[in-house]
């Protein structure tokens, strides 16, 4: 049989012999030539048989996961065509909403979350971070004005301790949140400004939070 039958019958295999070992071990060993020579013929054609069958179920294999692929393919496509109008009208909503919030944020800059029947428009976000720079320069300046912030080791700046002798010039309240005492985000004692720290308002953030079971 050749691959293409193979592959026309469907990788069916009618050449069912396993019957044959109980009648091979219980006939006697021929020795006879012609009779082993045949049998080695017959395991031959069986043999190439085999390997016809394995390359045609290998093909069958291939063909399959190409089919299988190409399936897929088409699959995602259709759910990407199909999802693609529903995230930009998400996208599109969530932008409307973040922008009443930052209305609401530009009217009233301590405005919080706004809770409505449907949902929420979630406020949160401000208050500063620190970014610390030259950390030779800050020991240095510690060494005088915050020595504190070099224990236990000297030779280590605790930024920690150091951040408690800055905080009340660093930071002011403004709309029941942190942040920076100056616009620059410099950090000045006594006139002088403190080395390797700045300090920056972090953004506010709108997030529309709608109820689900809402609609």
């Amino acid at each position: 049989m050749t691959a293409t039958e193979h592959e026309q019958s469907g990788l069916d295999c009618t050449d069912d012999r396993t019957d044959e070992w109980s009648l091979i071990e219980a006939e006697p060993v021929d020795l006879d030539p012609d009779r082993v020579n045949r049998t080695l013929k017959a395991l031959a054609y069986k043999q190439r048989d085999l390997d016809e069958y394995d390359t045609a179920a290998e093909g069958e294999r291939r063909e399959q996961a190409e089919r299988h692929a190409a399936e897929r393919a088409e699959l995602e496509d259709r759910i990407t065509r199909g999802r693609s109008p529903l995230v930009e009208s998400v996208a599109v909503l969530e932008r409307k909403l973040q922008m009443v919030g930052h209305a609401r944020l530009a009217a009233d800059p301590g405005a919080s979350t706004w809770k409505l029947p449907a949902g929420r428009i979630e406020i949160g976000g401000g208050g500063i971070e620190k970014e610390w720079g030259d950390e030779e320069a800050l020991r240095e300046w510690a060494k005088e004005h915050a020595p504190e912030a070099l224990e236990p080791q000297p030779d280590k700046l605790n930024k920690n301790k150091l951040w408690e002798a800055l905080k009340a010039h660093a930071v002011r309240e403004e709309h029941k949140r942190q942040a920076p005492a100056r616009e620059d985000g410099t950090v000045v004692i006594d006139g002088e400004v403190v080395p390797g720290i700045t300090v920056k308002a972090k953004d506010r953030t709108v997030t529309p939070a709608p109820i689900k079971d809402a609609v």
